[in-house]
């Protein structure tokens, strides 16, 4: 019985919805399921199953079903004396094929490469003789006992000199620099290699040039050294609630229904007000909080600092901003230290919960107003004071101070006494500012200003990729365009279309400038113009690479024909309609990952010439796609509407 749901779930693809079919099987026992029967939970299940299907079960004796008989049936082990002696378990030939096999492989690496042998390269320096330095030229004439001349080569202290021709310099540099033998390594490395066998004036600085201009170079080395970003605080307020800064921490373990916190916090006097809220809130749900417990006792802040929360960031917080005359300032993309105050007063809100909460974690919200409490009645070491005293104009009781006698003061004097307060509270916070920008700078570099128009790489620290580890992927992308300076350390670059989800205005210390390259054969092919396929413009496939579930429906990551992996692009099948056969090879080579592709085409040449002329009854459609189809089998469109890699 488990043969026949094996079968029946392995061709439900073709027995789903058919007519009646037969099931034959030389398995008498069967007949014991025709009577009624206490079944056990997995035959229960089975009776599921079968009534999915139309058919009828007949027996054929095992001597007349000799095919599936046979099939079923393993084949009966040798055994003997002494069958283990004398076996060689890896013999020569198995060596001398793996060799061949590697040796065949890089023979076409390398010429795929272009990379000259030696003889290619030895005669084009003889020919090329006639364009000698003339520093060469006159020690040869001197006779110097470094440099000595046989057949038409010199030699400089052992080593062939390369005459002054700057493509066979470049196809030298090539050979020890981007073939895989050499592994692209840097200036030394390159220079060492070469130096072994060449020589010429001047080798270091035309090394230098050619390993800086490697486009692979600039993508996949790390970044070494203090990055190049500067600390700019910003200006510290003038009074009170001028500007805020606001956050979200969360998800947190669910309390009383809430499993976020959102923070918001006062940027001249520092105090905190924690509201308990969701991971899903909205922007309308984020101004409703703020109007709650912060507008009715400080009224409307002239600028906001926050991240790129969606709450924070959305056409609604836009209009509302524009409406009520304040000022939005969300940090770039992956760039917290904009917001860096609300991230230091998020950490301090969490120790205090890790302090006080239960093993559970389910009880924040209740210690959440005593968290507040605790943070706004510290001094703060920016401003020098307590952020309750900078709002109120004194200190809290909190029961375990003695009694004392206080004077009264009068209007005119706590006004004046507050405004001193505040004054000494922004210089205070000048003179931090000044101190944290100091000590910041001493592990950063100077600042590389960009003109509009430069290309630079992005950083892809913090890029969501779909491969299986980072660490073997890029570290960089692009080259990508500077098309605007935002801010003293902030650029607006020109993404490609499929990122339209990243913000596109960075930190300089996610950037770094883009090296042209040194050598004609360094520099990228331009990618294909899109071919017109049904008034649509439709893009050659190079390659499927991953596939995702969203929803009900699969996304198929591509890789463009012609096009960098930041082009790279999720679609749907429905756009992927003209390029079914790259889908099919990337679903053979990874059959785990998830599709919606039913059925697959086969190769002819796994067949015999006349099986695809014979007549089968499986419902599997063998016949190959005509010229034009097969022509158009790895096209498909590239719309902006698809979501980016």
């Amino acid at each position: 019985m488990i043969a026949v749901m094996w079968c029946l779930q392995h061709w439900r693809h073709h027995l789903m919805g058919a007519p009646s079919f037969k099931i034959w099987t030389d398995h008498r026992n069967l007949q014991y399921f025709r009577e009624p029967q206490k079944v056990n939970r997995r035959q229960a299940r089975w009776l599921t199953e079968l009534a999915e299907y139309e058919f009828t079960m007949h027996h054929r004796p095992g001597r007349t079903n000799i095919i599936a008989d046979e099939l079923s049936r393993k084949g009966k082990p040798k055994g003997g004396v002494k069958d283990n002696a004398d076996v060689v378990l890896l013999p020569a030939d198995h060596f001398r094929r793996l060799a061949e096999g590697y040796n065949a492989h890089l023979d076409l690496v390398i010429r795929q490469l272009g990379v000259d042998d030696e003889e290619h390269i030895m005669e084009e320096i003889r020919k090329q003789s006639a364009k000698r330095d003339e520093s060469v030229k006159s020690s040869l004439a001197s006779k110097h006992k470094d440099f000595v001349e046989t057949n038409g080569i010199v030699e400089y202290k052992g080593r062939v000199y390369v005459p002054r021709d700057s493509r066979l310099r470049e196809r030298i540099v090539r050979a020890f620099h981007d073939t895989p033998v050499a592994g692209h390594p840097g200036r030394h490395g390159t220079r060492e290699l070469i130096e072994r066998h060449y020589w010429w004036p001047s080798i270091t600085a035309f090394v230098r040039r050619y390993v800086d201009g490697c486009d692979i170079c600039q993508r996949v080395k790390p970044r070494h050294g203090p990055l190049a970003a500067p600390l700019y605080p910003n200006d510290p307020p003038a009074r009170p609630w001028e500007v805020v800064s606001v956050d979200i921490i969360g998800p947190l373990p669910e309390s009383h229904g809430y499993n976020a916190i959102l923070v918001v916090v006062d940027w001249h006097t520092k105090l905190v007000i924690a509201c308990p809220t969701h991971v899903t809130l909205t922007s309308e749900g984020a101004a409703r909080l703020y109007l709650d417990h912060v507008f009715k006792r400080f009224g409307l802040p002239m600028k906001w600092i926050s991240d790129r929360g969606p709450q924070f960031v959305s056409s609604f917080a836009r209009d509302l901003h524009k409406l009520l005359g304040s000022e939005a300032t969300p940090s770039t993309a992956y760039h917290p230290q904009t917001d860096g105050q609300t991230e230091r007063e998020n950490a301090e809100i969490e120790k205090y919960l890790r302090a006080w909460g239960n093993t559970r974690q389910d009880d924040w919200s209740e210690w959440l107003p005593l968290a507040e409490f605790a943070i706004n009645n510290r001094v703060s070491s920016a401003t020098g004071s307590s952020p309750f005293f900078l709002n109120h104009g004194r200190h809290p009781r909190i029961g375990f101070e003695p009694r004392r006698e206080a004077t009264n003061e009068s209007a005119v004097q706590f006004a004046e006494r507050m405004e001193r307060a505040w004054k000494e509270a922004q210089s205070a916070l000048a003179k931090t500012a000044e101190q944290m920008k100091t000590q910041y700078d001493k592990r950063r570099g100077a600042s590389r200003q960009y003109k509009v128009g430069d290309k630079v790489w992005l950083e892809a620290t913090n890029l969501k990729l779909a491969v299986s580890s980072k660490k073997l992927a890029e570290h960089r992308f692009g080259p990508f365009e500077v098309l605007e300076q935002v801010g003293p350390s902030s650029f607006r670059l020109d993404l490609p279309v499929s990122w339209k989800n990243l913000h596109p205005v960075f930190n300089e210390s996610l950037l770094s400038r883009y090296v042209p390259p040194f050598a004609p054969h360094q520099k990228r092919t331009p990618p294909p113009p899109p071919t017109v396929v049904d008034d649509h413009e439709e893009y050659e496939v190079e390659e499927v690479l991953h596939s995702k579930k969203k929803g009900r429906s699969v996304q198929y990551l591509v890789k463009w024909v012609g096009y960098g992996r930041e082009h790279n692009q999720w679609v749907t099948k429905t756009s992927l309609a003209n390029a079914l056969g790259a889908v099919r090879d990337f679903i053979r080579k990874s059959p785990d990952k998830p599709h919606n592709i039913q059925a697959l085409t086969f190769d002819r040449s796994l067949f015999p010439p006349d099986f695809f002329d014979r007549q089968h009854t499986t419902g599997i459609n063998f016949s190959l796609p005509d010229a034009v189809t097969a022509g158009r089998s790895h096209r498909a469109r590239k719309s902006s509407k698809d979501a980016p890699a």
